[in-house]
C-alpha cells in the first residue's frame, strides 16, 4: 500500500492518469481533503490558484463539511474552490463552472408533474381494463414506476424490449404477464409522452448530463484542477465521469474506505451486499488496482485493527469457515482487544430508553469544552425522539432530518380541514379544528369551550353546521352560535366544490387553500412550516393537479393528504453545532470526536428491502435493472465507514 504525505507539493495530482487516491475510513476524510489541496493548489503569489479548483462530493451536507474544513484552516476570507454535490451537480447552469455546452439535454420534468402524469397514465389504463380506478392508488402505483425509473437511471440500459416475452423466456407465473404488461407505461408510453413534451425524466436527466460532460472532458480535457471525492461510484454515470476525471492532467478521484488489503478471493467473492460492493464495481469500471492505490492519511495500528475487525465481522458468508484462524494470523485475541478498543455496545429494552441513552451521552459531551458529538441513524423517530429529549435541556443539535409536513401545525390544518371537506359539522375534526392554534375564528375562549362542551360532546345530534347552530344546547350561547356561523362562512369554498359531483385535484386544494386563509390568515403559510406546506404541497397540487385528471369529489381529500405524506420540512443546517444528529447519507464523510451508531436493529439497519410490486428479482436481472440487495452493501457500507470512526 502506497503512502503519500501530505507535505509532499503534489500529493493529489502527482503520478500518471488515471489518478486515483484513496483515504482511510479511520481517518478525518474532509479534513485530509482540504490539506492535500492546500497543499498542491495554495500559492501565496496566486490567491485564485485554489479557486480554481472545481470539487464534486456526495452531497450538500458533506459540501458544507468541505467549506469548514478550508475555514478551520485558511480563516473565513480565503477564496476557496467550487464545490459541488455530485447527487445534484446541475442545482444551478454556471458556464463557468459547466460549460456553455451541458445543457443541452431536454430540461427534467417537475417531480410533482411526473408523478400526476404517471398516475394519469395509470388512471387510464385501469378504466381501459376495466380496473379499480381510484386516484389515491393510482398516485401509489406513480410513486413505484417514479422508484423504477430512477432505479433505470442507475444503470448504463435496460432491455425494456424484452418485457413482451420476458415471463415466457425465464418460465415464471403467468401472473406476472400482467406486470410486465402494465409496464408498458414507462418503456413505451411514458418515453413517447415525454419527447411530445420536449422533457425528460428526472433521474435519466442527471444521468444524460453525467453523460455529457465526461464526454465533453474526454474530448477537450479542461486543464483546471477537478476533484471527485468521497463517492463510492454506485451510479453508471457517476463512474463514467470518475473516468473523464481521473484521466485529466490535472484530474483525481478520491475513494473513501477502499479495503486495499483485502486478500483476493475475498475481494472476488464480494457481492451486491457487502460494503465494498459498489468500490468494487467503480475499481472495474476504471481499470485500476485497488493496491496500487496510494492513501492519503496513514493508518495507526489501532486503526488497521479496527478496519480488520469490521471487515471480519462483514466478510461474505462462504469466506467465514476460517473465520478463527484469519484472526488468530491477525494477531488473536490481543489484535480483536486493539481493534475493538473504544467501541461499547449498549441494548435498550425500548426506543425510548435508546433514545434516553443517546441523548444522555450528547448531554454529556458537552459538558467537555470544545468536545464534539454526533448520532447517526437511519431511524428518523429515532433522531426526532433523540432531538426532543436534548430539547428539554436547551440543546439544539444540528440536524438532517425533517419532520413529516402532517406534523407540523400547517399540515396538520390541511389534514383537519381534508376530514372536514368530507363532513363540515363531523363534531371531533371541527373540535380539534377550532382548538387549532392557526385558527383565528375561535380567540374567544369561552365560545369554543361553550361549544364544545353543550354540542360537540356526547352523541352526534347535528348533522350541517346549520343544524349545529340551531340546535337547542346552543340556545343560550349567541358567542357559540356565533363561532360555528363564522366556521360556516370560512369553510364555504370547501363545502361548495365538494358539492360539485366532478372535480379536479386543482380544484379541491385552491378552496382548501381559500378556506385555510379564511380560517387563519396569511399566518397560515408564515415560516418554514408554512412555506413548505404552502409551496410543497399545496402550490404543486394547484399547478400540477388537473393532470391527474377529474376525480369524485369524495376521491379528492384522499388524494391531497396523500401528497402531504411523504413531504418533510427542511431544516436549517447549523453547522457550527458540537452535537449533531445526522441520517447515514449526511454522515458519510463527516466526523465528531464522539460517534453514535442508533437504530442497530433487524429491520432498520439495513432497512427492509422491500419488493418490487411489478418485478420478480429474475425479470430485473434479465433486464438489467439493479438487484434490491445493492441498498444493502451500501448501508453496509455506511455502517462500516462510521464503526471505523468510532472510539
Amino acid at each position: 500500500m502506497t503512502s503519500l504525505s501530505l507535505g509532499l507539493p503534489e500529493p493529489l495530482f502527482g503520478g500518471p492518469a488515471p489518478r486515483l487516491r484513496a483515504i482511510p475510513a479511520s481517518e478525518p476524510f474532509l479534513d485530509l481533503l482540504a490539506e492535500a489541496m492546500i497543499a498542491a493548489l495554495k500559492r501565496d503569489d496566486d490567491p485564485f490558484a485554489l479557486a480554481d479548483a472545481l470539487v464534486l462530493l456526495p452531497n450538500r451536507r458533506s459540501a458544507r463539511g468541505l467549506i469548514d474544513a478550508f475555514a478551520h484552516r485558511l480563516g473565513g476570507a480565503a477564496l476557496l474552490p467550487t464545490i459541488r454535490p455530485l447527487g445534484d451537480p446541475y442545482a444551478d447552469d454556471d458556464p463557468d463552472v459547466w460549460g456553455a455546452d451541458a445543457f443541452d439535454a431536454p430540461p427534467a420534468i417537475a417531480k410533482t408533474r411526473r408523478r400526476m402524469e404517471l398516475a394519469s397514465l395509470i388512471r387510464r389504463r385501469d378504466k381501459a381494463e376495466n380496473g379499480v380506478e381510484d386516484p389515491a392508488r393510482a398516485l401509489a402505483l406513480a410513486d413505484e414506476l417514479a422508484k423504477l425509473l430512477d432505479s433505470a437511471a442507475t444503470v448504463d440500459r435496460v432491455a425494456w424490449e424484452l418485457l413482451p416475452k420476458l415471463v415466457e423466456d425465464i418460465d415464471l407465473a403467468r401472473h406476472w404477464e400482467s406486470s410486465a404488461r402494465f409496464l408498458d407505461i414507462i418503456a413505451t408510453y411514458w418515453p413517447a409522452h415525454l419527447q411530445e413534451e420536449g422533457l425528460s425524466d428526472v433521474a435519466a436527466h442527471g444521468a444524460a448530463l453525467r453523460r455529457t460532460l465526461a464526454q465533453r472532458w474526454e474530448a477537450q480535457q479542461p486543464t483546471r484542477p477537478i476533484i471527485i471525492a468521497g463517492s463510492t461510484g454506485s451510479i453508471a454515470t457517476t463512474r463514467e465521469l470518475m473516468r473523464a476525471v481521473a484521466g485529466l492532467p490535472r484530474g483525481v478521484v478520491v475513494l473513501p474506505g477502499v479495503d486495499v488489503d483485502l486478500d483476493d478471493d475475498s475481494w472476488d467473492a464480494i457481492g451486491d451486499q457487502h460494503p465494498q460492493f459498489a468500490l468494487k464495481e467503480t475499481l472495474q469500471a476504471l481499470s485500476a488496482d485497488r493496491r496500487a492505490i496510494p492513501t492519503l492519511g496513514e493508518e495507526t495500528p489501532a486503526s488497521r485493527a479496527r478496519r480488520v475487525l469490521v471487515r471480519e465481522a462483514l466478510a461474505p458468508a462462504e469466506k467465514t469457515a476460517d473465520w478463527l484462524q484469519r484472526l488468530t494470523d491477525a494477531g488473536g485475541a490481543a489484535f480483536v482487544k486493539q481493534g475493538a478498543s473504544g467501541l461499547r455496545l449498549l441494548e435498550a429494552a425500548t426506543e425510548d430508553e435508546e433514545a434516553t441513552a443517546i441523548a444522555l451521552m450528547l448531554r454529556e459531551a458537552l459538558e467537555t469544552p470544545g468536545r464534539t458529538a454526533a448520532l447517526a441513524t437511519p431511524d428518523a423517530t429515532l433522531a426526532l425522539r433523540v432531538e426532543a429529549k436534548l430539547a428539554r435541556w436547551g440543546i439544539e443539535p444540528s440536524v438532517s432530518h425533517g419532520r413529516p409536513l402532517s406534523a407540523t401545525p400547517p399540515g396538520a390544518l390541511v389534514a383537519l380541514l381534508c376530514e372536514l371537506a368530507r363532513d363540515a359539522a363531523e363534531p371531533i375534526a371541527l373540535a380539534a379544528l377550532l382548538k387549532h392554534p392557526l385558527v383565528l375564528l375561535s380567540a374567544n375562549v369561552s365560545a369554543r369551550s361553550a361549544l364544545e362542551h353543550q354540542a360537540l360532546r356526547g352523541p352526534r345530534r347535528h348533522a350541517t353546521l346549520d343544524d349545529l347552530a340551531a340546535s337547542e344546547s346552543l340556545q343560550k350561547w349567541d358567542s357559540a352560535q356565533d363561532l360555528v356561523r363564522k366556521t360556516k362562512d370560512a369553510l364555504a369554498p370547501l363545502v361548495a366544490v365538494m358539492a360539485r359531483g366532478e372535480i379536479s385535484l386543482r380544484d379541491f386544494a385552491e378552496a382548501l387553500t381559500e378556506a385555510a386563509e379564511n380560517l387563519g390568515g396569511a399566518a397560515a403559510w408564515q415560516g418554514r412550516d408554512g412555506e413548505a406546506v404552502a409551496k410543497g404541497v399545496l402550490t404543486e397540487a394547484i399547478e400540477h393537479g388537473a393532470a391527474l385528471g377529474p376525480m369524485r369529489a369524495d376521491q379528492a381529500p384522499r388524494v391531497l393528504l396523500k401528497l402531504l405524506e411523504p413531504q418533510q420540512e427542511p431544516r436549517a443546517a447549523t453547522s457550527d453545532a458540537r452535537i449533531a444528529i445526522w441520517g447515514t447519507l449526511e454522515a458519510r464523510l463527516q466526523r465528531h470526536d464522539l460517534m453514535i451508531l442508533g437504530g442497530l436493529n433487524e429491520g432498520v439497519w439495513p432497512a427492509p428491502l422491500g419488493e418490487d410490486p411489478f418485478l420478480s428479482r429474475a425479470m430485473r436481472d434479465k433486464l438489467g435493472l439493479p438487484s434490491l440487495d445493492q441498498r444493502i452493501g451500501l448501508a453496509a457500507h455506511d455502517f462500516a465507514q462510521l464503526a471505523k470512526l468510532c472510539g
